[in-house]
């Protein structure tokens, strides 16, 4: 892959919130490249299939000790947990 590919598919990914670059390794680079002017043409789309398809790559990880109740409860659910109450 050439090296200002490379670059731009770094900067996407950091500009729409990618928290591991390790994750570029899954996306689909069969249309990113360069156009006859040497510029890289179709990262902006891969990087946002990539984030469509793994999102987990994009998002904040959850700190539960920082967390409101709100934010617990509301976490909780979106995992689809329940919590057992003593």
């Amino acid at each position: 892959m050439e090296p200002e590919v490379q670059k731009a598919l770094i900067a996407e990914a950091a500009a729409q919130g990618m928290i591991d670059l390790d994750g570029l390794k899954l996306a689909d680079l069969s249309k990113v490249g360069l156009n006859h002017d040497g510029k890289p043409v179709g990262v902006r789309q891969a990087i946002s299939t990539l984030k469509a398809e793994r999102p987990l790559f994009f998002e904040k990880p959850f700190n539960a000790r920082t967390a409101t109740k709100e934010e617990l409860a509301a976490d909780t659910k979106k995992r689809g947990l329940r919590i057992k109450r003593w």
